[in-house]
């Protein structure tokens, strides 16, 4: 059986109508539990929900062309009055976990598994894929001040910097299990200092820079080394009130 345009298409509106009316054509709990315990096949499907810790991902069939609520980097928007219930959610194993750390706008050829139904939702539990393409995602232009007199405020969102305090001592400098070995601090020092806060002030061409620490409370040594090859930061500090008060 396939879900999408070569075989059965999902509403697109309704998740759940009532718990007294099977109706599949338009309502998607109703269409799944139509196809609980089928082999299915989707055709063409590409993410909108990437890979979660539970092994998730979710996907609408034909590149998203019969999906409504489609936006403009690829996912697909859930308004109070479309609940896109064609959001089909692929359930991975946890062998399966590494091969599928999907992203939003991942493509395939196809995937297939059987419909199944765990902790209150309908799932596919997967079974094959083919012709996985990664989507190649470009970095968003960072805008500058384009006047001395203008304040720019940017923010960087680091995830979980540093969650695990280590005995540096006892940590080997290139150990791939820890963050500073993995190269995360490495990168994002990089595109603090090469990408994202560099800009010249006044026609002096001095180059101002981010006051940045670490989870540590305390400038990091990765991040530090970038920062002194650059020629070091200077601190700029403003108000946004009036001292006077």
């Amino acid at each position: 059986m396939v879900i999408g345009a070569a075989g059965r298409l999902p509403p697109t509106d309704i998740l759940f109508i009532s718990e007294h009316s099977a109706d599949p054509e338009n309502s998607g709990a109703g269409f799944y539990e139509s196809l609980e315990g089928t082999y299915v096949q989707i055709d063409n499907p590409v993410v909108v929900g990437p890979t979660n810790d539970f092994g998730e991902f979710w996907v609408v069939a034909d590149g998203g062309a019969g999906a409504s609520g489609m936006n403009s980097l690829g996912g697909i928007t859930a308004t109070p009055s479309d609940a896109n219930p064609e959001r089909i959610q692929i359930q991975v194993t946890d062998a399966q976990k590494p091969q599928f750390q999907h992203a939003l706008g991942d493509t395939f050829v196809s995937i297939e598994g059987y419909v199944t139904y765990d902790r209150g939702l309908y799932e596919i539990r997967l079974a094959n894929t083919t012709g996985a393409n990664p989507k190649a995602w470009a970095p968003e232009p960072v805008g500058e001040a384009q006047e001395d007199n203008v304040l720019t405020i940017a923010g960087y969102n680091v995830e979980n910097l540093d969650p695990v305090i280590e005995a540096v001592d006892k940590t080997p400098v290139n150990d791939p299990d820890d963050d500073v070995g993995v190269g995360k601090f490495s990168s994002i020092a990089e595109h603090v200092v090469n990408a994202r806060y560099r800009r010249a002030a006044g026609n002096a061409g001095q180059r101002r820079w981010p006051i940045w620490r670490s989870g540590r409370g305390r400038p990091d040594a990765q991040t530090s080394d970038r920062r002194n090859r650059c020629g070091g930061w200077s601190g700029l500090s403003a108000a946004l009130y009036r001292p006077a008060r």
